[in-house]
């Protein structure tokens, strides 16, 4: 198809005709009745299909849909109890945002607790500021503790470079992408 522009600003959207085909870059030759379309791949390969088996590519190469799929509801959410009788959540406000980018996220977020509440614990902080605080009643007794005040400080700030570590992996868990 020589003399069309080299442009393929579409990306394949359908799952169930052609499934291969999802996500490959494509661009539209033509535009016929009932919302009909004739579709080119980079290969060459054509296909007559509805419009909207095809989705308009954004910066990353991916369709505007996948682009709403990464991003869920901000919060807060809510629990509500469905007219069968089971329980829900969801969010306090209106969102055109799909389901399961809003379940992704909260199932994302469930996994990541656990972690997010061990680096919270502030049992292994007040270890550290006790030892904090022994070292500084030594270091005013006598000039003879400063040995032991320096052991002290150097096993203090070993449990806080731990502390951090763990805070800084939990923060990082929780932060990182949906599904990793």
């Amino acid at each position: 198809m020589n003399g069309y522009n080299n442009n393929f600003p579409y990306v394949w959207y359908w799952k169930k005709r052609l499934p291969d085909r999802r996500g490959q870059p494509c661009r539209i030759l033509a535009r016929g009745k009932l919302n009909s379309i004739l579709v080119e791949f980079k290969d060459g390969y054509t296909v007559i299909t509805s419009r909207y088996a095809v989705r308009k590519k954004t910066n990353r190469g991916k369709s505007e849909e996948d682009d709403m799929k990464a991003q869920h509801t901000p919060g807060p959410w809510k629990i509500f109890k469905h007219q069968r009788g089971f329980y829900g959540i969801q969010p306090d406000v209106s969102s055109n945002v799909k389901g399961l980018a809003n379940a992704e996220f909260i199932v994302h977020a469930c996994n990541a607790f656990d972690d997010l509440l061990e680096a919270c614990n502030d049992k292994d902080d007040r270890k550290v500021y006790d030892i904090l605080e022994n070292s500084m009643a030594r270091l005013g007794e006598d000039e003879g503790n400063s040995n032991r005040v320096i052991e002290l400080l150097e096993i203090a700030q070993t449990m806080l470079y731990e502390r951090i570590k763990v805070r800084r992996k939990a923060i990082a868990k929780a932060k990182s992408k949906i599904g990793e």
